[in-house]
């Protein structure tokens, strides 16, 4: 008896799934929507950016291209990006099916994804800068970024090394772009430059590709399986509508790799002891900070590119990503009553306790962007609203599927209580940039 094939395989678990679907075909064409109206807005957003002149947005790009495709490939390492489930680990890859062929699909698809990502990024920030080299670079970029995850996805033991060299990249990106921001110069060098760099990313991507696809026969399932968790964490938070499934595995995953720390014992008064573990925590999470310190800048890049009208909608949600960036001991108090009773006190004074170095987080932030806001008092409003939704949304309870009033709508049946629980805190932040809106605007 012989063994199957991959494509007699892939045939064979095609008609097994297609079994299990029993939608009419009015249902998947609604279900299809929810992928096709994202998908359309984001190619409109991309089209219309075509016919932007250049303005001065230009000298940005540079900075901000290369930030988000260092954040592209450092997220592509995290997740694999040839992943498999751990079902199709145990059964598929254990049978004598070649690899390689097995593999190609997922391969040819994170290979797509990524280029049309970049396409798209680089579409719509090409314009900005009246260059065509920009637009073009695109695609043979996202095929390079792509097949070269796959490459260093071959030897785990080279993606701790990248994914340090990429974090030193986002550093250097946003450095580029305080520069950019400082003293107004264009990085990008001209059109008679940027064409050859485009055909050695060509070539480069074509040699990465037949790399990768040369390797692909000889992936371990360590290897293929080392992201399923964060994938299956991630369609969980978005099918239960949590956020907390996915964070507490990021979080896990950042302390293992902290490694090894010196303990210390928490002497004095409780309030003088829990900032100073406070304070320690943000020392071992240096991300947050870093975070933290990097959103100064979007409101200084916002100011010489959106209209006044919108500059205090931007600064109040920047503010709050920062902030919430210096909370992640609230959020353990939170949802911790064994600690909350460890450290003794009423569970007030433990949260106001809590909120004293994002308050001065939030402080010290907003007065940092005040010269990006078209009226200074916006920068004291952004600093409360940003201190009050971090409190609302890292005191927010465990979400309750099995109670509240459903209401028919015409577009289908929503449940009112769950819709409530989610929107505490982004709900009161989405009114209070309407507010700010208006308040800029009147």
């Amino acid at each position: 008896m012989t063994a199957p094939t991959a494509a007699e395989l892939r045939r064979e678990l095609c008609g097994l799934r297609s079994g299990h679907d029993r939608r009419p075909p009015p249902r998947r064409l609604l279900d299809a929507q929810d992928v096709l109206l994202p998908g359309g807005m984001a190619v409109g957003l991309a089209w219309g950016a075509l016919s932007t002149p250049p303005g001065a947005a230009a000298p940005l790009v540079g900075p901000v291209a290369l930030l988000l495709v260092a954040l592209a490939l450092k997220l592509l390492l995290a997740v694999g990006p040839v992943v498999v489930s751990s079902a199709s680990a145990s059964w598929l890859l254990t049978s004598p099916v070649d690899r390689r062929s097995l593999l190609r699909g997922r391969f040819g698809a994170a290979l797509a994804a990524s280029a049309v990502g970049c396409g798209l990024l680089l579409a719509a920030l090409g314009p900005f800068t009246g260059s065509a080299a920009v637009t073009a670079s695109g695609v043979p970029l996202g095929v390079l970024v792509g097949a070269g995850a796959v490459v260093l996805q071959h030897a785990p033991a080279s993606v701790a090394t990248a994914q340090r060299a990429l974090r030193l990249c986002v550093a250097a990106a946003v450095l580029l772009l305080g520069l950019v921001l400082v003293t107004g110069r264009d990085p990008l060098p001209p059109d008679g430059v940027l064409w050859p760099l485009v055909a050695v990313t060509g070539i480069a991507s074509a040699a990465t590709t037949a790399a990768a696809s040369r390797r692909l026969g000889r992936f371990t399932r360590a290897s293929l399986t080392g992201g399923t968790r964060l994938v299956d964490a991630a369609r969980a938070s978005a099918t239960w509508l949590d956020p907390a499934v996915l964070t507490d595995l990021l979080a896990t995953r950042r302390a293992l790799t902290t490694g090894r720390v010196r303990s210390a014992a928490l002497r004095g008064p409780r309030a003088a002891a829990v900032l100073r573990a406070e304070l320690v925590r943000l020392r071992r999470n240096g991300t947050g900070v870093a975070v933290w310190a990097a959103l100064a800048l979007v409101p200084h890049a916002a100011a010489g590119v959106l209209p006044d009208a919108a500059l205090g909608a931007v600064h109040l949600v920047a503010a709050f990503l920062a902030t919430e960036r210096l909370a992640p001991g609230l959020r353990a108090l939170a949802r911790n009553a064994a600690l909350r009773r460890a450290i003794g006190g009423s569970d007030r004074r433990l949260r106001l306790l809590h909120l004293v170095i994002p308050t001065a987080g939030a402080l010290i932030w907003c007065a940092a962007t005040v010269p990006a806001l078209p009226v200074p008092a916006l920068a004291a409003i952004s600093a409360a609203v940003a201190v009050a939704v971090t409190c609302r949304l890292a005191t927010r309870p465990d979400l309750d599927y099995s109670s509240g009033v459903v209401l028919d709508t015409p577009f289908g049946v929503v449940p009112a209580n769950l819709v409530r629980q989610v929107l505490r805190g982004p709900g009161l932040l989405l009114v209070l940039v309407l507010v700010q809106v208006v308040l800029v605007t009147g």
